[in-house]
């Protein structure tokens, strides 16, 4: 490859990188606030949320990384229940996906801590229709934990 293009596509990621809104901490709307750790303060149904970590994880992996998680010393984080993410979804966002974008959610659809025999829920925040439960065995999805306040 030309290095002048590889230069380009390095600059491009970074510009793209860089343009995320990252929250500082306080209000930022009259549901959620920031705490300076970054944890996301939801006033309406009084939990604690944690941004979305950036990556799709198997069930299993989103299943381990909430249950092994020690954030700004809580060590309580449990993936949401469908109810939970049904209470984000926000249809005035004018985000790609239906929630508020202080969750920086990078995908439509995210694993909730309920399960059918072998097969768990998720729940997708889809920008074009209305959000909906779904039954998932396999595949990678989006994670947000939350904790009790």
């Amino acid at each position: 490859m030309d290095r002048y293009f590889v230069l380009f596509l390095l600059v491009l990621l970074f510009a793209l990188g860089c343009s995320k809104t990252y929250y500082p901490e306080g209000k930022v709307s009259d549901r959620f606030t920031v705490s300076k750790e970054g944890i996301i303060i939801d006033s309406t149904i009084n939990l604690e949320w944690l941004p979305d970590p950036g990556k799709n994880m198997t069930r299993k992996a989103a299943i381990n990384y909430a249950k092994n998680l020690v954030f700004a010393g809580h060590d309580d984080w449990r993936l949401p229940t469908q109810s939970e993410l049904m209470s984000l979804q926000d249809n005035s966002q004018d985000t790609v996906y239906k929630i508020h974008p202080v969750f920086r959610l990078g995908g439509c659809c995210v694993w909730t801590s309920e399960h059918s025999g072998q097969i768990m829920w998720s729940f997708g925040l889809y920008p074009f229709e209305d959000s909906w439960p779904h039954r998932a065995l396999i595949g990678r999805l989006r994670v947000l934990v939350v904790r009790s306040r």
